[in-house]
């Protein structure tokens, strides 16, 4: 996605402001797991994903480096460390590439600079800035479900198979706060509840079976 249309969400900002953005911003490339922005550093920049897939996490180095991915990014997303941009502190969270990844960066210190004397710009930004907040409560949503596999239910409920399928399991599993084995175990009790469910289908359909009566009853 480029940079004018990315730029339209949350609304549509005065071409003016937008060529500004557009002269201010750097495009830069990353490889497949590269990180971006890093956990313990003050971000400086504003990230506005091109093409790609990335995610935020954060690295728990008492517990041996383990990760829990907070968020997925794909084409059209927007984000920083907001830590960084209210207090100026290095941030909690790493942004990294999942895949090759294409993003525009702009400084934050122009963005914090535009909402003190573009109000149009300040009101775009502050929507922009509860978007972000509404994804880590969509996130803590994920986490008070009752079992892991609620949660992943969850999970293929917001987010297409395509995306899915590009996305490494270790990571979906990081984001949905189990082992990669547990995950494995999930997708294989998936991938049978939706043959069972099929199959009573296909029953139902041909009349075999009826007001849960079943072949065994």
């Amino acid at each position: 996605m480029e940079l004018e249309d990315i730029l339209k969400l949350p609304f549509q900002l005065p071409q003016e402001t937008v060529d500004y953005l557009k002269d201010n911003a750097e495009l830069l490339t990353f490889k497949k797991t590269q990180v971006i922005s890093a956990q313990g550093e003050v971000s400086r920049h504003l990230y506005l994903l091109k093409s790609g897939i990335a995610r935020y996490y954060h690295t728990n180095y008492a517990l041996g480096g383990k990760e829990d991915t907070i968020v997925f990014g794909t084409s059209g997303d927007v984000g920083t460390s907001l830590t960084s941009l209210a207090h100026n502190l290095p941030a909690v969270f790493s942004l990294g590439a999942i895949t090759r990844v294409e993003m525009y960066a702009i400084p934050t210190k122009l963005i914090l600079d535009l909402t003190e004397t573009d109000h149009t710009f300040c009101k775009w930004f502050f929507k922009l800035t509860l978007w972000q907040l509404a994804l880590l409560e969509t996130r803590y949503e994920f986490m008070c479900a009752p079992d892991a596999y609620s949660r992943y239910l969850a999970f293929l409920k917001i987010r297409s198979k395509e995306f899915i399928n590009r996305i490494p399991l270790r990571y979906i599993a990081s984001y949905l706060n189990i082992t990669p084995q547990t995950m494995s175990e999930l997708r294989a009790r998936y991938a049978h509840d939706t043959v069972k469910s099929e199959f009573d289908t296909s029953l139902h359909k041909k009349g075999i079976i009826h007001n849960n009566v079943g072949l065994d009853d």
